[in-house]
């Protein structure tokens, strides 16, 4: 790295903020924070741009430019602030910046939301499954009811049959009854 501050390279646990978030983060206007990257880019200070040329603002970023912002309330003049937030020692960055480069801020967001369909997609399967596991359960269980229900109309069939055989030898009871009560009463050895 050189001795100018700031690269294309962030640390592993390092954030990457907009220009929004940044100068909310700051406390000051988006104009105020564009107006002082382009003073700090002038002196050798490197951010962080996409493909657009947009910057973004590592952690290391903001901890810089907020030194600026307290170097220019303490008065001091601004070209020297910007000279001496860019002059600063490089050893001063955070450790293990040299980790892992990034070619552009959108790679870095295309990766979480990669991310974040591997998640949706792991979550999707796991929904299948366990709906595909309901179902075979639920299925499961109307093929029993099923064949409770197919036992149930066989036994009430057997019971009428019974029934109807039971009504049919009562009515033949009831008729020899009848044909003997029609004898005459010195015939009821016959």
């Amino acid at each position: 790295m050189d001795s100018a501050r700031g690269s294309d390279v962030i640390g592993p646990n390092e954030f990457i903020y907009s220009t929004q978030q940044t100068a909310e983060k700051l406390g000051i206007g988006r104009s105020t924070l564009s107006k002082y990257s382009r003073s700090m880019e002038d002196e050798g200070y490197r951010f962080l741009k996409d493909e657009h040329n947009r910057r973004s603002y590592k952690d290391s970023d903001v901890t810089a430019l907020r030194k600026l912002i307290e170097l220019l309330d303490s008065k001091m003049d601004y070209d020297s602030a910007i000279k001496k937030i860019c002059a600063s020692d490089s050893s001063e960055t955070v450790p293990g910046d040299e980790i892992a480069p990034v070619a552009t801020v959108n790679e870095r967001y295309d990766s979480g939301a990669m991310k974040i369909q591997e998640r949706y997609e792991q979550h999707y399967a796991e929904m299948v499954e366990r709906y595909e596991r309901n179902y075979a359960e639920l299925r499961s269980r109307f093929d029993q009811q099923d064949a409770m229900m197919r036992e149930l109309m066989r036994r009430q069939e057997a019971q009428g049959n019974n029934i109807t055989q039971i009504l049919r030898e009562m009515l033949e009871a009831r008729q020899q009854l009848a044909a003997a009560q029609d004898k005459p009463w010195w015939k009821f050895w016959k």
